[in-house]
């Protein structure tokens, strides 16, 4: 007899079969993941409150008694790019930080804190701070956002004689304390990784599946052997093993010599046959 060589076929009830078989240790995955994840979520999550202030980068040659011409609108956009870098710089962080009288925080620790914002093409800089504090988020944006203008502008002045500065950039509008936090629980993130735990016990199972190459029904008999069955004989026991809840066993065979082993063209046992 020649042996063929089929490739795995999977049908859609042999997915359904795989379901019914593991569904409540996928249940189980979902339930329990999703307690775990939720749990340690709650006890190490802190609130974080992010305030946010508004710079207006006004051009080169506007200044308190001129108004902006289109020059400036131009130069303002193009200068809004090095201001979003000088404002992150070293001095002007730990200046922020002492004048705000703020001694817990490091000027790297605040630069982490620290996100700039600009919509391309304009010239509004949105300065924000994110702390485990409202009151602290509020007053280190506005601090920020003050001490940046009066940096820029000082080192903009028209002579030191006359004391007079151009005004490039103003504090269009300062921070509000956040009502609420600006990093809340996902709760649809810790489904999402409850169902994903689920769908990887179904895929062990799938696995487990593919890689079983016992042949149990007469269908695997005809698929993976290319024979047909000529005739099924009922194991003895069957009837018992229905009333106790356990799957009966078939055997085939093409002729009767009296010994099971020898005649059987597939089967398998069950532990108490063993």
């Amino acid at each position: 007899m020649e042996e063929t060589n089929k490739g795995i076929e999977i049908r859609l009830s042999d997915l359904w079969e795989i379901l019914k078989r593991c569904w409540w240790m996928m249940l189980a995955a979902l339930i329990v993941v999703f307690a775990v994840v939720y749990i340690v979520t709650v006890n190490t999550h802190e609130d974080q409150y992010t305030a946010t202030a508004t710079v207006w980068a006004l051009g080169s040659n506007a200044s308190s008694s001129s108004s902006t011409s289109t020059s400036d609108v131009s130069i303002g956009t193009q200068l809004i790019h090095d201001y979003k870098e000088l404002i992150l710089s070293e001095g002007l962080l730990r200046e922020v930080l002492e004048t705000s009288e703020i001694s817990s925080i490091s000027a790297t620790k605040l630069r982490s804190m620290i996100s700039i914002g600009n919509t391309e093409g304009s010239r509004v800089m949105y300065v924000s701070v994110s702390t485990t504090n409202r009151e602290t988020s509020t007053r280190l944006a506005n601090r920020l956002a003050t001490v940046f203008c009066k940096t820029v502008n000082d080192m903009n002045k028209e002579s030191d004689i006359t004391e007079e500065k151009k005004t490039l950039v103003r504090v269009w509008d300062e921070a509000t304390t956040p009502t609420s936090a600006s990093n809340p629980i996902s709760t649809f993130r810790i489904v999402l990784i409850a169902l994903i735990a689920a769908i990887a016990v179904y895929g062990v199972f799938f696995v487990m599946y593919l890689l079983d190459d016992k042949i149990s029904t007469a269908d695997d008999v005809e698929k993976y052997l290319g024979v047909n069955i000529l005739g099924m004989i009922p194991n003895r026991y069957d009837a018992q093993r229905k009333k106790k809840g356990k799957s009966g066993y078939y055997y085939s065979y093409s002729a009767y010599t009296g010994s099971e082993s020898e005649n059987s063209v597939y089967g398998k046992r069950t532990k108490s046959e063993k």
